[in-house]
């Protein structure tokens, strides 16, 4: 399972397919769900422009649009915005991906120009070709995680809270535990939102312990962090793993803790003790981590054992 392809990775988005080759959307349809068959019912596709617009009109949840070049007479770009508007009206940002049938063209690369929400450029056969199709929505699905982060949080934003979250959350642990995310998150049922909450919560956590002003402007991040805030309170591995608990939630905790070891030059100790207790029927989480363990100590050697505030 890659990222973009479990059950919740797009959960509360549905997408659209649209464009103006007899059969193509259909068919693109059909290939995005054979990869990807939880996401099925999040996918719809036209032909006809005014049905596609009076859809997105209607459902107002179409946050993620493929538009084919072949889109009518205006600019893809122009579509996009039109389809995309219902969505963005509730105050979130809409992407898409724009595809090309046969080679990419000079009116392509303008539609890219004039809207920098359409994250990508792709050929049909990207999603069409079997052997391709699970690899295009798992990159499809990042960028569209690192663009809403960007939209939501500016650069120059990130680079203030992380400032701001220093020396209580130092360069190293953030970048440690952004990283085992990403690596945990891979094969596990998370969300769009949660991938972000996932990143942005040791700074948001830090930030509430050292300076909650700084959050008083960023609302929306508090909001998205707290989709995974950790448990403070439970300080063992295996007690958190197994916990009943939101899944996001459990693995923060779990990731904040893996750098807590790391800085305490335990970390292969506390690993080597997960392992020895993980058995068929074991928790998803602790057969996800104890099989990642040598990626984990890789990501840790990165780093020096800086200091870090703790959580609680």
């Amino acid at each position: 399972m890659f990222l973009g392809l479990n059950e919740k990775a797009w959960a509360g988005i549905n997408i659209v397919i649209y464009g103006k080759t007899p059969l193509l959307p259909m068919q693109l349809e059909q290939a995005i769900a054979q990869a990807s068959p939880a996401n099925e019912v999040r996918i719809d596709s036209f032909e006809d422009y005014d049905q596609a617009y009076d859809f997105c009109k209607a459902q107002k949840n179409i946050g993620f649009i493929f538009v084919c070049e072949n889109a009518g007479e205006v600019l893809a770009a122009d579509v996009f915005k039109q389809l995309g508007t219902h969505y963005e009206s509730k105050g979130w940002p809409c992407f898409g991906v724009l595809l090309h049938e046969k080679e990419k063209t000079m009116m392509g690369y303008l539609s890219l120009q004039k809207n920098k929400n359409l994250i990508a450029y792709n050929s049909t056969q990207d999603l069409l070709d079997a052997n391709k199709t699970y690899d295009t929505i798992s990159e499809v699905w990042r960028a569209f995680v690192s663009n809403f982060e960007s939209s939501v949080m500016p650069e120059k934003l990130q680079e203030t809270l992380l400032s701001l979250a220093e020396p209580s959350l130092s360069a190293d642990s953030y970048n440690f535990q952004n990283r085992i995310s990403v690596l945990l998150t891979q094969n596990l049922n998370i969300s769009w939102l949660e991938a972000v909450a996932l990143k942005w919560q040791p700074v948001v956590t830090t930030l509430k312990k050292v300076n909650k002003k700084a959050l008083v402007p960023n609302v929306a991040l508090v909001q998205i962090a707290e989709m995974a805030a950790p448990h403070e309170k439970v300080k063992d591995l295996f007690n958190v793993i197994n916990l009943k608990t939101n899944l996001s939630n459990r693995l923060a905790t779990v990731i904040y803790l893996l750098d807590v070891a790391r800085i305490e030059n335990k970390l292969p100790e506390v690993l080597s003790r997960l392992k020895s207790q993980s058995r068929p029927g074991a928790p998803a989480l602790l057969r996800h981590l104890v099989s990642a363990q040598e990626n984990v100590l890789a990501i840790a050697s990165d780093y020096s054992h800086s200091a870090v505030g703790e959580v609680g």
